[in-house]
């Protein structure tokens, strides 16, 4: 029971992590688009927790934020033009 719960919070957590940055006021069309992008894996995501249960959902959830983090740091610590 703890671990299930400290996965899901961790899953939870690293949301704050990956967001806060993500979407600017003067890219618009870019933060539409990741929010699109967002829903439909989150419907996809939805439809993988009935095949393969909420557990497989929650590590599936965590590994995407994970790299979405590490895509987040890279694209920040390149410059831009």
């Amino acid at each position: 029971m703890l671990r299930r719960a400290v996965t899901l919070a961790a899953a939870v957590a690293l949301v704050g992590l990956a967001a806060p940055g993500g979407a600017r006021a003067d890219e618009p069309v870019a933060a539409l688009g990741a929010n699109l992008l967002g829903a439909v894996l989150g419907g996809c995501l939805e439809y993988f927790s009935m095949w393969g249960g909420l557990r497989a959902t929650a590590l599936m959830a965590l590994v995407l934020y994970l790299a979405a983090s590490l895509l987040v740091r890279r694209a920040s610590s390149q410059p831009r033009l």
